[in-house]
Formats: C-alpha cells, structure tokens, sequence
C-alpha cells in the first residue's frame, strides 16, 4: 500500500516539483499552499508523513505542525520540515524539535529533491 505524503509549501513551483519528484517515488501526495489548506485536508484524511515549510501563507508551518500534534487521530504522523530558514533563524534546537515531533529537519537550499526522498524511505521504514 503506498503511503501518503502531505507536502505544504507555499511555493508553486517548488510543491508542483517536490511532487512530481514524490510521486515518481511512489508516494501518494497531497499537496497544499498553506497551513489552513493542509488542516482542512486532515480534517477527513490521514498522512503517513507531513513535509512542511515554516513561513506559509494564513497559518505558518510552526503552528500546523503544533495543531497536527493536538489531533490524536495523527500521532502516528510523521512530519519533516523543509524551509529556507536555518535551524539556528528559528531556533529550533533538539528540545524544540522534540517538543514539536519533528522527525528531521532539511533546508532547501542544502538538500536534493533526490537526498529528500531517501531521507523520507528511512523515516517511514
């Protein structure tokens, strides 16, 4: 059974490439530009693995990763972010990130698309 992937990014671009890239992978993805938009879709499914970027639109990923993690019919959701802002602009150290459920934690301009979905198989394995 494939597993799916929610992908928030704001970005056109980049969303509409990560999912490609994704589903060429074998992943099912939903993709969504915002942090509204990736909870409404939760509302009535499940992920297996959310892909978050910190500054969206309406709802930034900090606070959709927190309101993922209040819903105990996604606590077996593992979540990945992925944004331009280094761990260090946020600081998000290791306490944050447990605190969070952060699985890992990538920035854009350091990790492949390639090197992402490797980093995704050993997450979900």
């Amino acid at each position: 059974m494939k597993k799916t992937i929610l992908f928030v990014e704001d970005d056109q671009i980049l969303r509409d490439m990560y999912n490609i890239k994704l589903n060429s992978a074998g992943f099912n993805t939903n993709p969504s530009e915002d942090g509204l938009q990736a909870l409404d879709w939760l509302n009535d499914n499940l992920a297996d693995l959310a892909i978050v970027d910190i500054l969206l639109p309406k709802m930034n990923g900090l606070k959709l990763i927190k309101a993922i993690r209040k819903d105990p019919r996604h606590n077996n959701m593992r979540i990945i972010i992925l944004t331009n802002l280094t761990e260090s602009d946020v600081s998000l150290h290791d306490t944050v990130k447990e605190s969070l459920g952060v699985d890992a934690y990538f920035v854009k301009s350091q990790v492949s698309p390639r090197d992402l979905v490797d980093n995704i198989i050993k997450i979900l394995e």
